[in-house]
């Protein structure tokens, strides 16, 4: 079988596949948390075999190696091949057989960061993972810092560290997120405190009370809830179970005009929340914005805030339950398959012949060698020489944009 090469400047690839009994229904543009530390992936300083040690040159393609992968690199660590990146795959399948992708790396000369914001969907407003404040969607919603925040390492890379007192994000007024349009989804994984004095909050946009969304933990009796005010419709619904137990979980936020308020918490089945009038928010100028408060130096989370997204859309109760399983468990929801090389040794019997214009020559097969071509059989490698060499051919190549080799000639 002719081994598949998406790009032959790539020297290694690695198959992943997404386990379909990890994944709770069919999506498509699916963003997956690939989380991995492998040996292979440090870079060549430390033994692995990615060029870049800012990881650029890890790349991802489809299963049939034809299209190149949106990711976005949230954090690399070249001493020992920590890969905290988001890819967006572009249809996940829930029935076998699984998907699978493809991961490349090893090429030469890569220095700009491959990070693409199209990594999330349109329904995306903003994607913060809070390696600092900034939003990886297009939409730049950069969040202003309050009284100091500290990050940290986190389960899924790096996380603010906010200390429940004082420090927090914002924004101003006018600069919210959702509108009076939108169907709304809040994802949120964080490292939760094992008690609290007060309420805790995740996510708040607010308009003077007319209209305000809140997503908070509440103390007593600790137990995940959600505010939601559309006009003088006013919901109020928790899950009735304790949430703090200091461990990270993903707790999820849907709320769909004209129908109900689902509240998850990592697998579980939505909780919801009597139904809504035909009561659009009234969300713009005078909106109060905040991630991990409910006002600058106000019931402040406690513990890592590690990632955040805010979706202008309801993704529905699969979408949830398979981020869930993406994030907390990359070991299980991804199998990375063995590693391979363009430089694997192959055994072939039949000659390879080139045609130099004259006639053909018969060249010399050398399975270490980075030039490939496929004898019809299987792809091998060809020895290369310098062009100056007795036996060179009259073929050339370049290399690298400066170094020119010559096949060897079978003699």
């Amino acid at each position: 079988m002719k081994d598949i090469w998406a790009d032959v400047n790539y020297g290694y690839k690695k198959k992943i596949t997404l386990e379909n009994a990890k994944v709770d229904g069919d999506e498509v543009d699916f963003p997956v948390f690939v989380g991995v530390t492998d040996a292979n992936l440090a870079d060549e300083a430390n033994g692995g075999h990615v060029k870049s040690a800012s990881g650029y040159d890890i790349v991802f393609y489809n299963s049939a190696e034809d299209t190149l992968l949106k990711h976005e690199i949230e954090l690399y660590t070249n001493t020992n091949g920590k890969l905290c990146f988001w890819v967006k795959i572009p249809s996940i399948s829930s029935t076998p057989p699984s998907t699978y992708i493809y991961a490349y790396y090893g090429k030469v000369g890569v220095v700009a960061d491959p990070s693409s914001t199209d990594t999330w969907n349109a329904d995306y407003i903003s994607v913060y993972h809070f390696v600092d404040n900034t939003d990886s969607t297009s939409n730049a919603k950069t969040l202003t810092e309050n009284n100091g925040i500290s990050y940290a390492n986190s389960e899924l890379g790096r996380g603010a560290d906010l200390n429940g007192t004082d420090d927090c994000f914002s924004r101003a007024s006018g600069s919210g997120w959702f509108t009076t349009e939108d169907d709304i989804t809040v994802i949120s994984y964080v490292d939760t405190p094992k008690s609290v004095s007060e309420s805790k909050k995740i996510f708040k946009q607010a308009n003077t009370y007319a209209s305000t969304i809140i997503f908070p933990i509440s103390h007593p009796p600790d137990e995940l809830n959600a505010y939601v005010r559309r006009s003088a419709n006013t919901i109020y619904p928790g899950t009735g179970n304790d949430e703090l137990d200091g461990n990270y979980h993903l707790f999820a936020f849907r709320s769909v005009r004209n129908d109900k308020v689902y509240l998850h918490k990592d697998d579980d089945a939505a909780v919801t929340a009597n139904e809504l009038d035909n009561v659009a928010f009234s969300l713009g100028a005078t909106d109060r914005n905040f991630v991990g408060c409910d006002s600058i130096g106000g019931q402040t989370w406690e513990g890592i805030m590690d990632e955040v997204q805010l979706i202008g859309a309801d993704v529905g109760a699969n979408w949830i339950t398979t981020s869930y399983n993406s994030m907390s468990d990359p070991g299980n929801f991804l199998t990375w398959g063995a590693e391979e090389s363009q430089s694997t040794d192959v055994d072939v019997s039949a000659g390879i012949k080139v045609w130099d214009g004259t006639a053909d020559i018969e060249l010399v097969k050398d399975n270490t060698s980075p030039v490939k071509v496929f004898d019809g059989t299987d792809v091998i490698g060809v020895k290369l020489v310098a062009t100056d060499d007795g036996d060179a051919s009259a073929i050339r190549i370049r290399l690298d944009g400066s170094t020119t080799k010559a096949f060897k000639k079978k003699t």
